[in-house]
Formats: C-alpha cells, sequence, structure tokens
C-alpha cells in the first residue's frame, strides 16, 4: 500500500491498458475505491499510483454526500432558437433520405406494390437496384435486413402494414 494515497487525493488507476486520473473515495487493505474525474464512474482497484504533486483533500462527511446513481450526460450549451418553426410534413408521406432516394423497405414496398404477383426478398432487392429506387449503402447484408424488417413491420403493425406473407420465403403488397 502506497503511503502517500489517502482518502481524497488525485492518483491515477490501472483500467486494463489505460491510466484514469481518479479521485480515492476509501481504502480498505490494499484495494481503493475510486472515482474517475473523466467519467465519475466508481470502481475498486488495487493498481494505484499517486499522481505526483497532489495533496490529500479532506473528504466531505459521508452524511452529506449524496450517492451517485447513473454518471450525468454532459450538456451541450442551449442552442439559439429558430426564427420559423419548419413546415410539418404530410402525413401520408413518409420522409425520405437525402436526395429524395427511398428506403430499402420503401422500395420494397413499391416494386410489390408494382407486382402482380408475390416475389421473395432477393428478387425485390435486385428490381429496387435495378429501377434505382434505391442505391447500396455500406451495409454487407442488405437482403437479410430486408428481410428482417419486412417480417418485423408485419409483426408490429398487424393489419396496418404495407406486405403480406404469401408462402415460403415470399410476400405480397397488402391491398
Amino acid at each position: 500500500m502506497d503511503s502517500n494515497i489517502k482518502v481524497g487525493s488525485h492518483a491515477f488507476a490501472q483500467v486494463g491498458k489505460n491510466k484514469v486520473e481518479v479521485v480515492v473515495l476509501g481504502i480498505q487493505g490494499d484495494r481503493y475505491k475510486v472515482g474517475s474525474l473523466t467519467t465519475g464512474r466508481q470502481f475498486i482497484t488495487t493498481r494505484i499510483e499517486a499522481k505526483p504533486g497532489a495533496a490529500a483533500v479532506e473528504p466531505k462527511p459521508a452524511a452529506a454526500e449524496p450517492k451517485p446513481t447513473a454518471v450525468e450526460p454532459k450538456r451541450k450549451p442551449a442552442a439559439a432558437p429558430a426564427a420559423a418553426p419548419a413546415p410539418e410534413p404530410d402525413a401520408t408521406e413518409k420522409p425520405q433520405r437525402g436526395g429524395g432516394k427511398l428506403s430499402l423497405i420503401d422500395a420494397a414496398a413499391k416494386v410489390l406494390e408494382d407486382a402482380t404477383e408475390p416475389m421473395g426478398v432477393k428478387e425485390m432487392f435486385e428490381e429496387a437496384k435495378r429501377r434505382r429506387l434505391w442505391t447500396p449503402g455500406a451495409g454487407k447484408t442488405p437482403i437479410q435486413t430486408l428481410y428482417s424488417s419486412i417480417y418485423r413491420e408485419i409483426k408490429e403493425k398487424g393489419n396496418e402494414a404495407r406486405f403480406r406473407k404469401a408462402g415460403r420465403g415470399r410476400f405480397a403488397f397488402k391491398r
């Protein structure tokens, strides 16, 4: 145990490969209860070293100190109020991402709406790309993502969903 480290003193604690600046909250044998000065989180450690030139600060009485329940997020300065409110979007139109392109699930709904028979997810994906309703992004598994999005919409929205299951791996537009 380092005799220079006292309750209330600032020190460095080893957390994995990182050194974290902490304040010592309590000492029990070779274990130190510390609080991170950057995140406010409290933890117990045995690997600690005194901060050069840091003197011990008298701790506050325990009764006066409220127990932290959660780490408070850093607050950003308040932005200036907007001059005029933005016009409200039409409830029937879905907002579109950048440049008027549709999301993949919206493009699939458009493809199915124009189709005469149920389609598989890969077919919807290829048709949406061919018709340039949707352009691939950085995602590595867009077909699987589309399948789960359609399935989730059917499950969550029920009768309000745009899709209906029309057989194993096949979907149709709900008319």
